[in-house]
């Protein structure tokens, strides 16, 4: 496995680890409080990163994962701009300030999280959110439409069908859900849950294409 490869892994693997921990760590605490928050109205995604002790795991397993996901961005425009001849550089890096701001809001949101319930910014940790899954999806939309682009000069097989079913989830999750934030309904909860699991899913869509994408010091 290169190293690219490794970062679609733990660009999937550290959000999800982090929550299930978490997860695990409230119902040994409180077993009167297990639930299925996928497919229930239990609990918020963001909301178990709140109580001490869990949101020292939280905060560490999200920050851990913004900081992989940046080297993700990076390692993709490397990929970008050496799988085409004359790639138009001024889109690319467009596409890398996407996603870096993206995961700046997503550092916002884990952030806002550390004083005591009853003295959180909801109203800025929300903003702050929004923007983090808007943005993911825009940059992996950018992402998708740039590839289909250049489908005829790329040099391998893109796989760009399985790709655009992965954005295709993506956007009806997050219209769902900003829908449930502007009626305020509880559904907002376990959409939240399957947003983040789509949107950190969407680097593996690559784990195939680098296989043979080798990262070095120069990019």
């Amino acid at each position: 496995m290169t190293l690219a490869q490794k970062l679609c892994v733990a660009v999937f693997l550290l959000p999800q680890l982090t929550v299930w921990l978490c997860l695990a760590w409230l119902y040994y605490l409180n077993p009167v409080d297990a639930c299925m928050p996928y497919v229930s109205l239990c609990l918020g995604y963001w909301r178990i990163g709140v109580p001490d002790p869990l949101s020292f795991l939280f905060r560490a397993g999200l920050f851990s994962a913004v900081v992989v996901w940046l080297f993700w961005w990076y390692s993709l425009k490397a990929w970008l701009l050496l799988s085409i001849k004359q790639p138009t550089a001024w889109t690319i890096r467009h596409i890398l300030l996407l996603g870096a701001v993206a995961c700046s809001a997503l550092l916002v949101s884990v952030a806002l999280l550390r004083p005591e319930q009853t003295h959180i910014l909801w109203g800025w940790q929300s903003a702050a959110v929004a923007l983090f899954f808007i943005g993911m999806v825009g940059a992996h939309s950018r992402v998708i439409y740039w590839l289909y682009r250049k489908r005829r000069q790329w040099p391998g097989e893109l796989n760009l069908t399985a790709k655009l079913r992965m954005l295709s989830l993506q956007w009806l999750l997050l219209a769902w859900w900003l829908v449930a934030v502007m009626l305020h309904s509880p559904w907002q909860q376990p959409l939240e849950w399957w947003l983040m699991l789509a949107v950190s899913s969407f680097p593996m869509m690559f784990w195939r294409d680098w296989r043979h994408f080798r990262l070095i010091l120069t990019h």
